[in-house]
């Protein structure tokens, strides 16, 4: 779960540091800009920043941590801007980036700390290291987040369409069925998701049984399903395999 996630790493830089603040942004793929995630402390920061920053485009280009007391005129910035300006509106002494194989993909804004010392090298071993787990623990969770919403979608588009639906996994069990599906089947509501695929009329179980056997699709087959009176109904039925990485079939 990324917020818990990002709490966690929060709290261990707080517990050991003792900064005054603490904001945690990450890569938004798709508006490029970088999104606060998270944030502790007293501090007040921006809740996104454009990847064109002069500190953003300094830290994707060393890929190191950023310390405030050693930020010289060599990270200033055409057209004025320069690093400390951006420093300072992050109230930050320190920037450690989160990289995925090099790629700047987030960073965490570490404000003074409230004792007044200074960051030492010990201090920056442990941000490090941190920074280079949580990198990868983040991308994890993301993916998560990802896939979550991504079912979300499936479920939402499912409901809404009038075609029927009905996905079979490897060991032959619907693992998927829209309330369409479930109309024409003549099934009650909830019932047809775990059942194995001879649950279905006959005609269909045939049809999807084969194609998860030999791993052919059957266009556009014409079949009968009896309604609930026990009428036969018309319906053009098409089927696809579920295929793995490697090709092999996995459902229908």
């Amino acid at each position: 779960d990324l917020p818990t996630l990002l709490e966690h790493v929060s709290a261990v830089v707080s517990q050991t540091l003792r900064p005054e603040g603490l904001a945690i942004y990450l890569l938004d793929e798709e508006d490029g800009l970088f999104e606060r995630a998270f944030a502790a402390g007293s501090a007040s920061t921006p809740v996104s920043l454009p990847s064109s920053w002069p500190l953003l485009e300094a830290v994707s280009r060393d890929r190191k941590l950023i310390f405030r007391d050693e930020i010289g005129q060599a990270h200033a910035a055409p057209g004025g801007d320069a690093v400390p300006d951006d420093l300072a509106r992050l109230g930050a002494d320190v920037i450690v980036p989160l990289l995925e194989e090099d790629r700047l993909i987030g960073f965490l804004s570490v404000g003074a700390k409230r004792a007044g010392d200074p960051y030492f090298s010990d201090d920056a071993d442990l941000l490090t290291t941190l920074a280079n787990q949580s990198a990868v623990a983040i991308r994890n969770a993301q993916a998560h987040q990802q896939v979550v919403q991504f079912n979300e979608d499936i479920q939402k588009i499912l409901a809404t369409i009038d075609s029927g639906v009905i996905a079979i996994g490897a060991k032959g069990r619907v693992t998927l069925c829209n309330r369409a599906a479930e109309i024409l089947t003549a099934t009650p509501p909830g019932r047809l998701r775990g059942q194995p695929v001879d649950h279905l009329p006959a005609a269909l179980a045939h049809l999807i049984d084969a194609t998860v056997r030999d791993g052919q699709s059957r266009p556009q087959m014409e079949l009968t399903l009896p309604d609930p009176a026990g009428q036969l109904i018309p319906i053009m039925c098409s089927t696809s395999p579920l295929v793995d990485p490697q090709g092999a079939p996995i459902g229908a």
